[in-house]
């Protein structure tokens, strides 16, 4: 997941700082809160450089620094958040997560159930959850 970079928490700072417009022509930009606007690239590269650019003007990385957040650290943290909060609010992980493996556009489900065994705290939640389930026979 994403560490905060001087106390900044990147999912909130961008969906708060960051606001997604369409333009009269279709085409998509960003449009920071001081009117930094940035027009959506089309490449792989620029849409890095873009992020890496954004990112610096609102405090995720060091105005200079060449290592920070990417793009898939963000959908990574996002995928964590969203578990974490379904396991301890008692949502039914099992019949939502394929509606969360199509948001996060995995073919297979099976590659988003990859996030709990990958994180120690969804892996614990998980594990008490089938505890619960099977009586206490898996501990």
């Amino acid at each position: 997941m994403i560490k905060a970079y001087d106390g900044v928490d990147p999912v909130e700072t961008i969906t708060t700082s960051v606001t997604l417009v369409a333009a009269d022509s279709g085409k998509v930009f960003f449009i920071a809160t001081d009117s930094l606007v940035i027009t959506l690239p089309s490449t792989v590269a620029g849409v890095r450089y873009t992020f890496v650019k954004l990112s610096r003007k609102i405090g995720l990385r060091a105005p200079h620094d060449n290592h920070g957040p990417r793009l898939h650290d963000l959908r990574h943290t996002f995928a964590v958040k969203t578990l974490l909060k379904w396991y301890q609010t008692g949502v039914d992980v099992e019949c939502h997560m394929p509606e969360l493996a199509t948001y996060l556009g995995h073919t297979h489900v099976n590659d988003t159930y990859w996030y709990i065994s990958a994180v120690p705290e969804l892996l614990r939640l998980a594990t008490m959850r089938l505890d619960t389930i099977y009586g206490g026979k898996l501990s």
